[in-house]
């Protein structure tokens, strides 16, 4: 600020060619205090740069202090009339508005009041809403606010009314204020006997003016306004009774069928007490509830009216609040329903209000014969009728206590309805399946039943509704269904139809039946039509009412009912429609029921010749019983599995087939599981050649074709084959070199294996009483198996066999074959060699990998020699070609990797004699000069 002020002087100086004084500016020490005959004389330059660089500073706007808030009230004053269940409050604020930015919402009473007029300044305002409170005002409560847009003192005045409650003898009313810490009250009660009470109040005074109660008081600073009072019983003479006043408001529901009451009384003691209320009815009101703080009812017919008795827990000394609640049944076609009266009896004073509402689409009028009430605007109805009413209140009246009459005339106007079916039909050999899902739409008033008609000759099998009853009347020729909910409907809702008609199989034409819905102003729906069976459908030429459409265009409420293809679609627009179809029964073509889908082999072999066999087969099966299997000959069955569980297997008569029980496959995606059957079975051979023989195997036969057949042989580790033929083709992509087991059981294991089966298993299971004969032999003791004993017949058919693991061991060696059809046997031919064979192929191999090295290594050395400057590259390779060499000694495949390396070797030898002759020759002395 120093040196923009500094700078200012000095150009005001230069233009005016006054003198400054230094002392009135702030300058450094170093210049002169005063230069009295001095003058500063710039150029034009020095000039323009002097309010240039004045000009780079900008004004400094010294920040306003605002106050800590917008506005704040100030001073509250309230003046308060208690009158019956209500309290009529005169309020005066003062509301202090600071410097606002822009509009100011100003809180000023809660929610929970109810607003009558208002003025700021003696001008009238109106409240508006308060959506977003300031934070130190209680933001979960509805306020509502004015809105100010200039700073000020103003002086509002609103008239408002808050609902004054009763609980156990305590009346009371409370409200929202905006947080102020002078509040005052000035409270008017037409009870000079009660004892007020506020608990945020410094202090309470009162004074009894007449009838009435004065009471003064002041809040301390608080947002809530809370003032309570109980009244004390005026003293009676002994045998003097209580003296009661009652106030009641009766809600009158019409519907349909039925005349809901909802009365609540305010009794008031004057003066004494009472611990019983009489309370008078008419006999057809059926009393269904009495609630009030700890009280007790009963009702006691008399005459032609009923008295209702309610007594309390305690005498009554103050106001008694009770809530009634009864219902008389109306005819469906009665033209009146009469109000009934509720008379409270030994009162010396008895006013009440009655509202008629209506339910469902029902109009209601005043009857033409009135007595003992006055017809009054619905707004001057109690709020306790008006907030009781889920329907609006058409008729309201008034009423000075004893019986009236109050008769109201009904008109009831059926509802308007509309409609739209979707409607699926399957039609089958002499059967049509029908399937309707029908959305109604209630466009006015409330449907208490909805009635449908079909052909006479439809079946129909089940409605389905949220909440739904429907009988059937069947007259003339068609039937009536009607449906009916537990209560009216006033908006759309949904009913699911299944019906089926039955016709003739020989029948060529089918009409699809109507589904028609009385009382309907707009009908629409849409059909789909599919068949089951071999049933062939076509369109009728004679089809009146309903129009064709592509089938993708169903709603898809229909094309997710129907597991079949939907071949005709429709739609149609109102009643009636004719839709016949021709039919065309096809006959049935012969398809597979049951088949294997994969069926995998796994046969070990051990050098004694025993062969342990694994057949499993993955089934789909639709209806077939048993999977009918042939064995190879020779044979013996070993066990039976369905599912990893033991199965009992049969033998048909006279035969070697064995009978496999199936499971019925289970859905799965699109079409049917596979499950897996698996037999294993035993052969005895003769021991393998230790150096050539013959392998002959032969598959399981069975009757069903069989996707695919995967065939796995496990051979010694020492046996080879050279040759393979047969029905199987070799399968290099399955081939494993390694002992991939089912478990790691050797082959030592099958002695034992097979002495348990010849001592526990079945070997004859067409022969139960094969358990009486003897000859059981030693149990196995770890001896060489005795492979060409024949097998005990002393075993027990017909029961459960033992679960058999098959010990996977040696070298796997594994075929495959694309469709087998049913009853083919398929087998395999193996040359194979044994161990010497392959022990001496392995040395020969060996030695001349060893010779064929040798050979490289002397190229390599000889190139070496032939071009020293390569020494690294041929000493690298010499290296390799050492490991390589003896890495042929075990790996049989090395012999066509150095058979490979040996043709290389001759090439590179050749090129290199060819390189060195030319070398030796360009080398070579011309005539004449001196070697």
């Amino acid at each position: 600020m120093g040196a923009r002020w500094m700078l200012l002087m000095i150009s005001l100086g230069v233009l005016f060619g006054g003198a400054i004084g230094a002392e009135e500016l702030d300058l450094p020490e170093k210049l002169p205090t005063s230069l009295e005959s001095a003058r500063i004389y710039l150029s034009f330059s020095e000039f323009r740069d002097l309010m240039a660089t004045l000009a780079q500073f900008e004004k400094e706007e010294v920040p306003k202090r605002r106050p800590p808030r917008d506005f704040g009230v100030t001073e509250v004053q309230f003046d308060a009339t208690v009158d019956g269940n209500m309290a009529r409050i005169e309020a005066e604020y003062r509301i202090q508005v600071w410097d606002p930015e822009g509009w100011v919402s100003v809180p000023i009473l809660g929610g929970d009041v109810a607003p009558i007029s208002g003025t700021m300044d003696g001008k009238p305002v109106s409240l508006a809403a308060f959506a977003r409170p300031p934070s130190d005002i209680a933001p979960d409560t509805p306020w509502q606010a004015l809105t100010i847009d200039a700073p000020g003192t103003y002086t509002v005045e609103l008239t408002f009314l808050t609902p004054v409650t009763t609980e156990d003898g305590v009346m009371a009313f409370e409200f929202q204020i905006p947080p102020t810490s002078l509040a005052k009250m000035n409270l008017r009660l037409p009870y000079p006997e009660a004892t007020v009470e506020a608990p945020r109040a410094a202090g309470v005074t009162q004074t009894a003016v007449g009838d009435s109660l004065q009471a003064e008081m002041a809040f301390l600073p608080t947002s809530r306004v809370e003032v309570s009072w109980t009244r004390r019983a005026r003293a009676a003479a002994p045998d003097e009774p209580a003296q009661l006043s009652a106030q009641t408001a009766t809600l009158a529901t019409v519907s349909a069928e039925l005349l809901h009451i909802r009365s609540v009384a305010r009794i008031d003691v004057l003066r004494g007490a009472t611990d019983s209320l009489r309370i008078r009815l008419p006999r057809n009101v059926n009393v269904m509830q009495v609630t009030g703080a700890d009280i007790a009812w009963e009702v006691e017919r008399k005459d032609g009216d009923q008295i209702l008795t309610v007594r309390g827990s305690r005498p009554w000394f103050d106001t008694v609040s009770l809530a009634i609640e009864g219902e008389i049944p109306l005819d469906e076609r009665a033209p009146t329903a009469t109000i009934p009266y509720l008379i409270v009896e030994d009162v010396v004073r008895e006013t009440g209000f009655v509202g008629v509402a209506a339910q469902d689409n029902i109009e209601l009028e005043p009857g033409p014969v009135i007595q003992g009430v006055t017809a009054i605007d619905t707004a001057d109805l109690p709020s306790d009728i008006r907030g009781a009413s889920a329907s609006p209140i058409l008729l309201a009246y008034e009423h000075d206590g004893g019986a009236y009459l109050l008769p109201i005339d009904i008109r009831r106007e059926p509802p308007r309805l509309a409609s739209d079916a979707a409607t699926l039909a399957l039609v089958g050999e002499g059967h049509l399946g029908l399937r309707s899902q029908v959305r109604i739409d209630v466009l006015r008033g409330a449907a208490e039943s909805v009635r449908m008609r079909l052909p006479r000759d439809v079946n129909i099998l089940e409605v389905q509704g949220d909440a739904i009853g429907w009988n059937v009347d069947r007259s003339n020729d068609e039937q009536l269904v009607t449906v009916r909910g537990s209560e009216p409907w006033t908006e759309a809702f949904d009913l699911d139809i299944h019906y089926e008609h039955l016709f003739d199989k020989d029948a060529t034409e089918v009409t699809v039946p109507a589904l028609s819905i009385d009382d309907i102003v707009r009908e629409t729906g849409n059909i789909g039509i599919a068949a089951r069976g071999n049933v062939e459908i076509k369109p009728s030429p004679v089809i009146e009412g309903v129009t064709r459409m592509d089938p993708s265009e169903l709603p898809s409420r229909v094309q997710t009912i129907s597991s079949n293809p939907i071949m005709l679609a429709y739609r149609y627009s109102g009643m009636p429609y004719l839709l016949p179809l021709n039919i065309r029964r096809l006959e049935d073509a012969p398809v597979r029921v049951a088949g294997i889908d994969r069926a995998h082999l796994t046969t070990v072999i051990a050098p004694s010749g025993i062969a342990l066999s694994r057949a499993t087969f993955h089934v789909q099966n639709n209806m077939q019983q048993f999977l009918r299997v042939h064995l190879p000959e020779g044979a013996e069955l070993w066990g039976a599995e369905i599912g990893d569980r033991p199965v009992k297997p049969a033998r048909e008569n006279d035969s070697d087939t064995l009978l496999l029980p199936l499971l019925q496959s289970r859905p799965q995606g699109s079409g049917l599981g596979s499950f897996p059957v698996a037999v294993i079975y035993f052969e005895q051979r003769r021991p393998l050649g230790k150096t050539w023989d013959d392998l002959d195997l032969t598959a399981p036969r069975t009757d069903m074709l069989i996707n695919e057949m995967l065939w796995d042989v496990y051979l010694p580790e020492e046996i080879g084959i050279y040759r393979a033929t047969g029905d199987l083709d070799r399968d290099a992509r399955r081939r494993r070199t390694s002992s991939l087991s089912y478990s790691e059981t050797s082959m030592e294991t099958l002695g034992p294996l097979r002495e348990g089966i010849e001592r526990f298993f079945i070997t004859d299971i067409n022969n139960p009483a094969a358990s009486i004969a003897g000859g059981t032999g030693d149990r196995y003791q770890g001896d060489p198996v005795e492979t060409e004993r024949p097998l005990d017949p002393g075993t027990i058919a017909g029961m459960l066999p033992i679960s058999i693991t098959l010990p996977v061991t040696g070298t796997a060696h594994s075929f495959s074959r694309i469709v087998v059809p049913s009853d083919t046997p398929m087998t395999l031919s193996l040359q194979v060699y044994g161990g010497t064979v392959h022990a001496v192929g392995r040395y020969v191999v060996g030695a001349l990998s060893i010779v064929m090295g040798i050979f490289i290594m002397s190229l390599w050395a000889h190139a070496l020699r032939a071009y020293p400057d390569h020494g690294t590259a041929a000493v690298l390779l010499l290296i390799a070609g050492a490991i390589l060499a003896g890495a042929a000694l075990y790996y049989v495949p090395s012999f066509r990797l150095w058979i490979g390396l040996g043709i290389g070797g001759a090439v590179v030898r050749l090129i290199v004699l060819g390189m060195g002759s030319r070398r030796s020759k360009s080398t070579a002395a011309q005539p004449g000069e001196v070697q």
